[in-house]
Protein backbone atom coordinates (compact mmCIF):
# COMPACT_ATOMS: atom_id res chain seq x y z
CA UNK A 1 0.00 0.00 0.00
CA UNK A 2 2.80 2.44 0.85
CA UNK A 3 4.48 1.72 -2.47
CA UNK A 4 1.24 2.62 -4.28
CA UNK A 5 1.08 5.86 -2.29
CA UNK A 6 4.63 6.67 -3.38
CA UNK A 7 3.70 6.06 -7.01
CA UNK A 8 0.57 8.21 -6.61
CA UNK A 9 2.65 11.06 -5.16
CA UNK A 10 5.06 10.75 -8.10
CA UNK A 11 2.15 10.96 -10.58
CA UNK A 12 0.72 13.98 -8.76
CA UNK A 13 4.08 15.76 -8.86
CA UNK A 14 4.41 15.07 -12.60
CA UNK A 15 0.96 16.58 -13.23
CA UNK A 16 1.49 19.80 -11.26
CA UNK A 17 1.88 22.92 -13.44
CA UNK A 18 4.60 24.21 -11.09
CA UNK A 19 7.62 22.89 -9.21
CA UNK A 20 6.33 20.34 -6.66
CA UNK A 21 8.86 21.60 -4.11
CA UNK A 22 6.78 24.82 -3.94
CA UNK A 23 3.61 22.89 -3.15
CA UNK A 24 2.57 23.43 0.50
CA UNK A 25 1.70 19.76 1.02
CA UNK A 26 4.09 17.93 -1.30
CA UNK A 27 7.04 20.31 -0.87
CA UNK A 28 8.48 18.89 2.39
CA UNK A 29 8.49 15.37 0.92
CA UNK A 30 10.14 16.66 -2.26
CA UNK A 31 12.84 18.28 -0.12
CA UNK A 32 13.38 14.92 1.61
CA UNK A 33 13.77 13.24 -1.80
CA UNK A 34 16.22 15.89 -3.03
CA UNK A 35 18.35 15.44 0.11
CA UNK A 36 18.23 11.65 -0.13
CA UNK A 37 19.03 11.30 -3.84
CA UNK A 38 20.82 14.57 -4.64
CA UNK A 39 18.60 15.23 -7.67
CA UNK A 40 15.42 17.16 -8.37
CA UNK A 41 12.36 15.07 -7.40
CA UNK A 42 10.92 15.24 -10.94
CA UNK A 43 14.10 13.54 -12.22
CA UNK A 44 13.48 10.52 -9.97
CA UNK A 45 11.64 7.35 -10.91
CA UNK A 46 8.41 6.20 -9.28
CA UNK A 47 10.43 3.48 -7.55
CA UNK A 48 12.71 6.11 -6.00
CA UNK A 49 9.65 8.00 -4.74
CA UNK A 50 8.36 4.75 -3.23
CA UNK A 51 11.68 4.02 -1.51
CA UNK A 52 11.92 7.62 -0.34
CA UNK A 53 8.47 7.38 1.24
CA UNK A 54 9.36 4.11 2.97
CA UNK A 55 12.59 5.71 4.21
CA UNK A 56 10.76 8.75 5.57
CA UNK A 57 8.20 6.60 7.40
CA UNK A 58 10.95 4.45 8.93
CA UNK A 59 12.79 7.60 10.08
CA UNK A 60 9.64 8.91 11.79
CA UNK A 61 9.03 5.59 13.54
CA UNK A 62 12.63 5.47 14.78
CA UNK A 63 12.40 9.07 16.02
CA UNK A 64 9.28 8.16 18.00
CA UNK A 65 11.00 5.14 19.48
CA UNK A 66 13.98 7.29 20.47
CA UNK A 67 11.68 9.82 22.10
CA UNK A 68 9.21 7.46 23.80
CA UNK A 69 11.01 4.10 23.99
CA UNK A 70 10.84 1.28 21.50
CA UNK A 71 8.40 -1.56 21.99
CA UNK A 72 10.03 -4.85 22.83
CA UNK A 73 8.99 -8.48 22.76
CA UNK A 74 10.51 -11.61 24.25
CA UNK A 75 9.60 -15.27 24.13
CA UNK A 76 7.49 -16.43 27.00
CA UNK A 77 9.78 -18.49 29.30
CA UNK A 78 7.36 -21.41 28.98
CA UNK A 79 7.47 -21.20 25.17
CA UNK A 80 3.80 -20.28 24.80
CA UNK A 81 4.12 -17.13 22.74
CA UNK A 82 5.59 -13.72 23.42
CA UNK A 83 5.58 -11.15 26.18
CA UNK A 84 5.55 -7.58 24.89
CA UNK A 85 6.11 -4.30 26.66
CA UNK A 86 6.41 -0.64 25.88
CA UNK A 87 7.25 2.32 28.05
CA UNK A 88 5.42 5.45 27.02
CA UNK A 89 4.20 8.67 28.54
CA UNK A 90 0.77 8.32 30.16
CA UNK A 91 -2.13 8.77 27.79
CA UNK A 92 -3.77 11.19 30.20
CA UNK A 93 -1.98 13.62 32.49
CA UNK A 94 -2.08 12.51 36.13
Amino acid sequence: MIRKLGAALWALAQALPYDPERDPDLGPFCTHLRQRYGRHPLALSPEEWEEGLLDLIAERIAEGWDRHGAPSAARDPEGEGFIASKLAPPAYPA
